[in-house]
């Protein structure tokens, strides 16, 4: 009998495993998730199209070694036995057993078909494996597209949830004001209309939401609770449309399946002229039990020939028949050529909308912000002058939650678009629609240093998502060195601005140097200068506010005397002033040796006569001479040969400028870096090339 303690005991051992237990399977069944990446890899595992592919591939393959092996030396034998004897002569019967064997092989088979049967099946192993890849291409694109579908459902409830309770407060305040005769029953009734909507349209999208990603989960054999829906980002720039329309002509699958057709009835067609000859060669032994004649047993070697008395008529209609055939699968593989290339360029076009929309909305946000700012200000009476409502800072805070819905909405477009541009460019992952993959296509990008103007700087520096799209396309393009644009903003905020700070550090952590840009004409004169200085001292301030990591690595100046109306009458004592400018600063950056100071000079100032270029030069660290509106090497060359002789002799940097605006493509400024870079690769002041700007680049690169 088992005691009563006992029995308590093993009742409490049990309940504490049964509670281990189920919480362990609860733990395993919540960690049990999918992300984007899991589930890309789980339909590349279930996908029947996928596993139809890869059997039919096997079967290619199979065929193929098939094919080798079925024209090789044939073995052949023949035994008759006659009970009663065989071929009386003299009446005596002298033969009871014949046998023959032989081994034989068909030259025509041997020479002509086989070469051309293993060259159209390794055609159709191509044409396999091509429509693999393809089936692989297209599920992940589905799937790509069905999730971006399924995070626009949830953020779109996410938004009007917002909206909803914004509508709530303000419909409340309206009541309470139109309660009091303090406002319009119009106005109580609208928003109470908008209220309506967002409450239907949030359960429309939330339930939108829960349909799609069931139907997801139950395509893959899972449970909806089980995908993981988080914005996945969007860190790649697309290259230049037309390597990628070539990248897509040789990858896709329905021109290499045209193509393998094509050539399968090229080979046919070569191997057409043979296929009703025959010539075969044997050479084998007979035994025969030959009572009179032993010597009937022995080897045999011997010819097969045979050939259609309408050989000719016949080759000719069958090598046309082929001939027609191979003409009509390369026509279809032109055809879709062309398809392609629509396709691919109305993607990029959809692309380049959306990026447009993306940014109209940012900007829109951007000033909805400092309306928001104004308004709370008003609230809390800073300025009195002003009379202030509470209610248009909810219906401020309304108009941005759409606009950030609207930008919510452009980048997932965006994102879609991309996704469809790797698809038709005959690709599966995004980093094969990286610029590395068309190094070989088109212009190499040169490994010479470059860097890149960044006149609106406020937005990469505030916001994470532009700085993080900024810093990834840097590192396409080879930037190594950003000048940075600092607006009054900004700079009233330094020292302790803690987006520059978390900017600067993301860029050295990524290997781009950072330089604080000021540009203003004004400068060169003296009576001008204070403004310059107090923007110097700025930097100098932040940097010695924070660790090297996060500190600047340069001030960049873009005074450009020539703009100001007396450079016509007055050009070397502006010149003489701006190199005075330039000595200010560097003396002023003294206690900060590691700091560079670089400065942008047309192509005109050595030739101005009168004024020494050298003390110029020798005023600052490097040089960027803008070489504007020039898109010719020899051009460039001319117009800066002067300055990279003054900069090496001075041993100074100097880089050369190109304004991103003056080119048609990017193919274009891809080959005038090349051959620039080639010809001024011998100086040692020649430190790469500097990219006007930003904003021009990306959209040139967009192209």
């Amino acid at each position: 009998m088992v005691n009563f303690k006992t029995t308590i005991f093993l009742i409490a051992v049990f309940v504490f495993l049964f509670h281990f237990c189920g919480d362990a399977s609860a733990s395993d069944a919540f960690e049990r998730t999918y992300n984007l990446k899991d589930l890309e890899k789980l339909v590349i595992e279930r996908d029947v199209a996928i596993k139809s592919a890869r059997e039919r591939l096997n079967a290619a393959k199979n065929e193929l070694y098939e094919t080798q092996a079925s024209y090789g030396p044939e073995f052949s034998s023949l035994y008759i036995y006659s009970p009663h004897g065989g071929n009386l002569v003299g009446r005596e019967l002298r033969r009871l057993h014949w046998i023959d064997l032989h081994l034989g092989q068909d030259v025509i088979d041997l020479l002509k078909i086989k070469p051309a049967r293993v060259k159209e099946m390794q055609a159709e192993v191509e044409g396999a494996e091509a429509e693999l890849k393809e089936a692989e291409r297209r599920v992940l694109y589905e799937l790509r597209a069905e999730y971006i579908d399924i995070l626009e459902e949830k953020a779109q409830a996410e938004f009007y949830l917002q909206l909803k309770d914004i509508y709530q407060n303000l419909h409340e305040l309206l009541k309470k004001r139109y309660l009091n005769k303090e406002t319009l029953l119009s106005d109580v009734l609208n928003t109470e209309r908008d209220l309506i909507d967002a409450k239907e349209s949030f359960l429309a999208h939330r339930n939108s939401f829960e349909r799609r990603r069931k139907i997801l989960a139950e395509s893959l054999g899972i449970e909806a609770s089980e995908i993981e829906i988080e914005d996945p980002g969007l860190a790649y720039s697309l290259p230049q449309e037309e390597k990628v329309i070539n990248s897509a002509l040789k990858n896709r699958a329905e021109i290499k399946r045209l193509k393998v057709n094509a050539s399968k009835e090229a080979a046919r067609g070569s191997t057409s002229a043979y296929e009703d000859i025959n010539m075969n060669l044997f050479a084998g032994y007979r035994l025969r039990d030959d009572k009179e004649r032993p010597f009937e047993s022995g080897p045999e070697v011997g010819m097969y020939f045979s050939i259609p008395l309408a050989y000719k008529s016949i080759k000719d209609k069958r090598s046309n028949k082929f001939k027609a055939r191979e003409n009509y699968w390369e026509f279809e593989a032109q055809r879709i050529m062309q398809d392609i290339k629509k396709e691919i360029r109305r993607a990029y076009e959809q692309y380049l909308v959306e990026n447009t929309r993306f940014l109209n909305a940012e900007k829109g946000i951007e000033l909805k912000k400092e309306e928001d700012r104004l308004e709370r200000l008003r609230i809390e009476n800073t300025l009195s002058d002003v009379e202030a409502d509470p209610a248009d800072l909810l219906r401020i805070e309304a108009d941005t939650t759409i606009l950030n819905s609207e930008k919510e909405l452009a980048k997932y477009e965006k994102n879609r678009s991309y996704f469809e541009v790797l698809y038709l460019a005959g690709f599966s992952q995004p980093e094969e629609l990286g610029s590395r993959h068309f190094a070989e296509e088109g212009p190499t990008i040169k490994p010479y240093q470059r860097a890149l103007w960044v006149w609106r700087a406020k937005e990469v520096v505030v916001d994470q998502q532009v700085g993080d799209f900024f810093i990834s396309f840097c590192k396409t393009k080879g930037i190594t060195r950003a000048f940075l644009s600092l607006d009054r903003a900004l700079l009233s905020s330094l020292p302790p601005e803690p987006a520059l700070v978390n900017f600067i550090t993301r860029c050295h952590k990524n290997g781009i140097k950072v330089s604080a840009l000021f540009g203003e004409n004004l400068w060169v004169y003296p009576q001008k200068r204070e403004d310059l200085m107090s923007r110097a001292k700025s930097v100098m301030v932040y940097n010695n506010s924070n660790s090297k990591k996060a500190s600047f690595d340069g001030i960049h100046l873009d005074i450009e005397p020539h703009t100001l109306d007396e450079w016509d009458t007055n050009k070397i004592a502006l010149l003489e002033m701006l190199t005075d400018t330039y000595s200010m600063v560097k003396h002023a950056m003294s206690s900060q040796p590691e700091l560079q100071l670089g400065v942008d000079i047309p192509v005109f100032y050595d030739k101005v006569e009168g004024f020494t270029f050298t003390k110029l030069v020798e005023a600052v660290d490097v040089l960027t001479v803008m070489a504007y509106e020039r898109t010719k090497t020899d051009s460039v060359i001319r117009a800066v040969s002067g300055e990279v002789e003054a900069a090496n002799t001075e041993h100074k940097g100097i880089l050369i400028g190109f304004n991103a605006k003056d080119f048609v493509d990017e193919a274009e400024l891809e080959t005038l870096i090349a051959n620039v870079g080639d010809r001024l690769s011998s100086y040692p002041a020649f430190a790469g090339f500097c990219i006007h700007d930003f904003d021009h680049y990306r959209i040139l690169a967009a192209r």
